[in-house]
C-alpha cells in the first residue's frame, strides 16, 4: 500500500519568515508617533509642574527629605512665598534646586536673586547650583553656561531660561524677572525691596499666549512670585512687620501665600549638625542670639542691652523735641513744642549707641 505524499505548497519568491505572536496590533506612522509623543510629554510637564518636589527627584536625580519636598511644593503653588528658618536648615540649597526645576520645566524663566550684597546672593550660583550641576548629570545638560565671578553671577539654560543676581540698590534698576528671591531680606532695606526690586516682576509670556485664541485668556497668565529667605532677627529691624503681615495673610487663608519656619531641631533630625555641634554653638553665642539664629525667635532687645525695650512707652504719637538753631533762624518758633503743665517735670536725655556708632565707623 503506498503512502499518500504529503503535497507542499511551492515556496514564494522572496518570501521571509514572520512570527504571528509579535505582530503589532497597529502599526503607527510619523505623524502618529509624534502626536503620541506630544501628548506623553504634555502629560508628564504638567504633573512635573504641579509637584516640583517629583521633578527634582526623578528627572534632576537630587534626594529630598520631606521637610523639603513640603517646602518646594508650598513654593510652586504661592505667588508670595516666606521662609523663615534657622542656620544649617539649607534654605539657600533649596532655593537653588527649586529655581533649576523652575527654570527647566518653564522655558524662557528669568530667576533673580537680591541680597543685601551681591557676592552674598552669589553664593547660591557658585556654590549650590554649581555642585548640582557638577553630581547631577541632566542638570548639567540643560544647562549651557555657568559664570562666578566678583562681577557677574549667572546661569544659563539651552531653552532660554537663566538665574542670575542683581544688585540691591539703584544699579539694579532696569532688569526684569519671573521669579524674584530675597536673600536674607532682614538685610535689605525696605525702601530698596519696594522702589528697585519689587518692580522687577513680571509675567512669563509663554509662546501659545501670543496667538489670538488664547490672547485674551486671563486665567491661562502666568503670575510673577516673590520668594523671602531670612533668619530670625531683631523685632526693631524692617523685615518684621512685613513677616507678620504675610503670617496674617495665610492665617486669614490667602491661596497665594505661603510660608515655611523651622527652627534648628529639623537640621538634627536629619543629619545636617550633630547635637554636640548644636551644643558647643549654644555654648560660643549669648543665649539671645542662639534663639534667633537656632531657635528661628525673633527678639525685642540685645542681651548686652541695659534695659529692655518694654520698660519705655513707644507708642507716643505725639512727642516734644528741642527747635533747631536753623528752624529757630527762620521761623523763630518750635513746631514741636507742647505747652508745661504747672506739676510736670521734664527730663532731657541723650541715648548714646555706643555699639552702633563703632559699627558706623567701621563701615566708614
Amino acid at each position: 500500500m503506498k503512502k499518500n505524499k504529503r503535497v507542499l505548497t511551492p515556496p514564494l519568491k522572496n518570501m521571509k519568515s514572520f512570527s504571528r505572536a509579535n505582530e503589532p496590533l497597529k502599526f503607527f506612522g510619523e505623524k502618529e508617533m509624534t502626536k503620541q509623543k506630544r501628548d506623553r510629554i504634555k502629560s508628564w510637564v504638567t504633573f512635573y509642574r504641579n509637584n516640583p518636589s517629583f521633578f527634582i527627584e526623578h528627572y534632576m536625580g537630587v534626594p529630598l527629605y520631606p521637610y523639603q519636598r513640603f517646602w518646594i511644593n508650598l513654593m510652586s503653588k504661592s505667588t508670595e512665598f516666606i521662609g523663615i528658618a534657622s542656620r544649617a536648615s539649607a534654605k539657600s540649597w533649596l532655593i537653588a534646586c527649586y529655581a533649576i526645576a523652575r527654570c527647566i520645566l518653564y522655558p524662557g524663566t528669568t530667576v533673580a536673586l537680591a541680597s543685601s550684597t551681591k557676592a552674598q546672593a552669589g553664593l547660591i550660583i557658585s556654590e549650590k547650583c554649581k555642585s548640582l550641576i557638577d553630581e547631577h548629570p541632566n542638570i548639567q545638560r540643560e544647562t549651557s553656561n555657568i559664570v562666578t565671578n566678583q562681577n557677574k553671577w549667572e546661569q544659563t539654560f539651552f531653552n532660554g531660561s537663566k538665574i542670575n543676581v542683581v544688585v540691591s540698590g539703584e544699579g539694579g534698576r532696569g532688569h526684569r524677572s519671573h521669579v524674584t528671591v530675597l536673600e536674607e531680606r532682614r538685610l535689605i532695606d525696605n525702601e530698596i525691596i519696594d522702589s528697585i526690586i519689587r518692580p522687577f516682576l513680571v509675567s512669563r509670556q509663554a509662546p501659545y499666549m501670543k496667538k489670538p485664541e488664547y490672547a485674551q485668556i486671563e486665567e491661562l497668565r502666568e503670575e510673577p512670585q516673590e520668594i523671602i529667605i531670612t533668619s530670625a532677627h531683631y523685632k526693631t529691624y524692617e523685615w518684621y512687620p512685613e513677616t507678620k503681615k504675610f503670617i496674617k495673610m495665610i492665617a486669614e487663608g490667602d491661596p497665594d501665600t505661603k510660608g515655611m519656619f523651622l527652627d534648628y531641631p529639623i537640621s538634627i533630625h536629619h543629619g545636617i549638625k550633630t547635637k554636640k555641634q548644636m551644643a558647643r554653638e549654644k555654648e560660643n553665642l549669648d543665649p539671645i542670639t542662639f534663639l534667633m539664629e537656632y531657635g528661628n525667635i525673633p527678639y525685642g532687645s540685645s542681651n548686652l542691652s541695659f534695659y529692655k525695650l518694654g520698660l519705655f512707652n513707644r507708642v507716643i504719637k505725639r512727642s516734644w523735641r528741642p527747635i533747631r538753631d536753623e528752624v529757630y533762624l527762620v521761623k523763630g518758633k518750635n513746631n514741636y513744642d507742647i505747652p508745661k503743665l504747672s506739676d510736670e517735670m521734664r527730663i532731657v536725655s541723650v541715648d548714646v549707641a555706643m555699639r552702633q556708632v563703632l559699627q558706623m565707623t567701621i563701615r566708614l
